[in-house]
């Protein structure tokens, strides 16, 4: 999870002459509809979002831990990847769309892209179905990941064959201006205190001088999340803001850590119908040695996997739990969401 300190200076960072940016409005957790919209308009239209994610913060800061760090959590992550995706940093995410389109034949136009990278795109998206609407925008953030920071791909034009629209099949024409490739500068980690910040650095596949990759940056915020979660700090922000040299072509980022307060394991909860008697009482037996303990969610993962071989619950976690963070209590609930069979 990203965070919300430091909103306005990533806001100012990014006022660089772009032609245009994708404006992402949230729909259900991860998905998000694709605009496009003027910069300008940008700083305008969430301007109060901005405001209030600042006196959500300042009252985190002065009363601790409260249920506004989970309001807090949602209002955050919208905008930090908003404005990270609007820069290039942002991880994908698309809305369900209708008609599908397969790719028979993908044309880029383009004067200055290697034709290394051009036929690398080509590939990567021919004879591949797609929603018709995300086509431009999926190969944006392609060529976005092999260091073209600031890309610019005009709308696709789509060229049917005889009866190929009723099919979904089409040859996609797109222009392309790619800019200039960016790598990587540097990632400098600030107030982590549970782990060292050199840890924390090498979580990121990401390397010195290697070509920027939005989709890899994002990888490594998930996984530093995930870090954090096996020491119960689930609330834990990471707000990255960054910088960059036009001279040397370099994109250099400071993650700034509000750790939060750490969490112990709460209540087990039991949703359905008991499959047979004493099933119940079963798992919650098992779950009692865990019930207080310091929140981890490897040995959360590993109390699932004990359970699935006895009870036979699904394999997936995600399938087969549900998580319920208290911040009063601080403490996290789980449901478990099914039965063993």
């Amino acid at each position: 999870m990203v965070g919300g300190l430091g909103l306005l200076e990533t806001l100012r960072t990014f006022q660089h002459p772009l032609d245009s940016v994708d404006c992402h409005q949230p729909v259900i957790a991860e998905h998000i509809v694709f605009k496009e919209v003027r910069f300008s308009s940008v700083a305008v239209l969430f301007r109060p979002m901005i405001a209030a994610s600042e006196a959500l913060r300042l009252k985190l800061v002065r009363g601790g831990n409260s249920p506004a760090r989970g309001v807090m959590h949602h209002l955050v992550r919208f905008l930090v990847v908003f404005f990270l995706a609007t820069a290039g940093l942002g991880q994908p995410c698309f809305s369900e769309a209708t008609n599908d389109i397969r790719i028979i034949k993908l044309v880029i136009e383009s004067n200055s892209l290697p034709e290394t990278d051009r036929e690398r795109i080509i590939h990567l998206f021919e004879q591949k179905t797609y929603p018709q609407g995300e086509i431009g925008d999926r190969i944006r953030y392609a060529l976005r990941d092999l260091g073209y920071f600031k890309t610019v791909v005009d709308e696709p034009k789509f060229s049917f064959p005889t009866q190929g629209e009723e099919r979904g099949i089409a040859q996609v024409t797109v222009k392309v201006e790619p800019g200039v490739q960016y790598h990587l500068g540097e990632i400098h980690v600030r107030k982590a205190t549970i782990f060292p910040a050199a840890q924390l650095r090498d979580i990121f596949s990401l390397r010195r001088g290697d070509l920027f990759s939005p989709t890899k940056f994002s990888e490594g915020l998930d996984e530093l999340r995930k870090l954090y979660g096996t020491r119960g700090y689930v609330n834990c922000v990471v707000n990255p803001v960054p910088s960059i040299d036009e001279s040397h072509r370099t994109i250099d980022l400071v993650l700034e850590v509000d750790e939060g307060k750490p969490f112990d394991f709460g209540k087990l909860y039991l949703e359905g119908v008991e499959p047979h008697p004493g099933a119940g009482k079963a798992l919650s037996d098992s779950w009692k040695p865990l019930e207080g303990k310091r929140y981890n969610s490897l040995e959360l993962q590993r109390w699932l996997q004990a359970n699935h071989f006895d009870w036979k619950v699904s394999a997936l976690a995600s399938d087969s739990i549900r998580t319920t963070e208290d911040s009063e209590s601080l403490v996290v609930n789980v449901t478990l969401t099914q039965w063993p069979k």
